[in-house]
């Protein structure tokens, strides 16, 4: 439990080094941002903003390095998770749709390369489409099955890290912004940390949880996504102009932001996976006679039996 309590110490670190790097990032992109180029006139204030976000992923990942051994009793139970979830399924379905009016309208807007005579930004689309609405299934098991483990909402979930990934290549074929535009490798980097944290979730549905890897990743994607969602949304609100690719996507970071964060700090409140002192005692009392045993079972030329075995 102890181990478990280290998170109200590093949750509230991740949670200013992140709050203060989206708000040098808003600030820098209200007052020097090029929205035409996609770079940076002035760099120092979002220079200090990506340091700053730099420290927080830092912060997250080294959680595993001193937090090894931990066993949690997985819970998808609590308002918690199913309002989070909630969230997360709506927003998916306007990404859905907006995948949707923009394939079929042709408004897609891609680099130059295809499989045959079809747009690859097209293919993308249409499998972010196929992917999301697999996804929402996803989070709806994952509000009502209460299960430590279940293989659906297990596969279910798998759904979302591809739409994930998917979702990152779809940025990356983007023409919308150059390659290499610090706004886009914001928006890359956050999904495929979401990604990894989902892979995660994975492993918990399907009894194979690696605890200190998935709270490390829990809080990476978290700052992420308040690095990458509020800055975009601040500057959408204050002057109509879009950092990311659309305000769905927008939402969406900030819902899976949210559920990152909703599940990451449930993490605080779970029991430890392990066994009373007396079954412990049992357990190791068994394994002991066992050895032992096994230690005087007969060999070939008789050695390890016993008196009474021998007559």
């Amino acid at each position: 439990m102890k181990k478990q309590m280290r998170l109200w110490l590093y949750l509230p670190a991740i949670f200013v080094l992140s709050l203060a790097a989206a708000l040098a990032r808003t600030m820098a992109t209200l007052g020097s941002f090029n929205f035409d180029t996609g770079y940076y006139s002035e760099k120092t204030l979002i220079f200090a903003a990506e340091i700053t976000m730099l420290l927080a992923m830092l912060v997250a990942l080294t959680y595993p390095i001193f937090h090894k051994g931990i066993r949690l009793v997985a819970s998808f139970e609590g308002g918690r998770t199913f309002v989070a979830a909630g969230i997360s399924s709506v927003a998916l379905l306007f990404v859905a749709f907006d995948f949707s009016r923009r394939v079929f309208g042709g408004k897609l807007v891609g680099a130059n390369v295809k499989v045959g005579n079809i747009p690859i930004i097209e293919i993308i689309g249409v499998l972010c489409v196929i992917f999301a609405l697999a996804s929402i299934l996803g989070f709806f098991l994952t509000a009502l099955s209460t299960k430590r483990e279940d293989q659906s909402r297990a596969w279910f979930t798998l759904c979302t890290v591809v739409f994930l990934i998917l979702y990152s290549v779809y940025i990356y074929f983007n023409t919308k912004l150059p390659i290499n535009a610090p706004g886009k490798l914001t928006d890359m980097t956050a999904y495929i940390v979401f990604a990894l944290f989902f892979l995660f979730e994975t492993r918990i549905s399907l009894g194979r949880s690696i605890w200190p890897m998935y709270l490390s990743f829990g809080m990476a994607a978290v700052a992420m996504g308040v690095y990458s969602a509020l800055p975009s949304l601040a500057v959408y609100l204050i002057n109509g102009r879009l950092v990311s690719d659309s305000i769905y996507e927008i939402t969406l970071t900030l819902a899976l932001t949210v559920f990152a964060a909703a599940r990451i700090i449930g993490c605080a409140s779970l029991s430890d996976d392990s066994d009373a002192p007396m079954v412990s005692y049992i357990k190791e009392s068994e394994s002991a006679r066992l050895i032992k045993s096994e230690e005087g079972e007969q060999t070939p030329d008789g050695q390890g039996l016993t008196d009474a075995d021998k007559e």
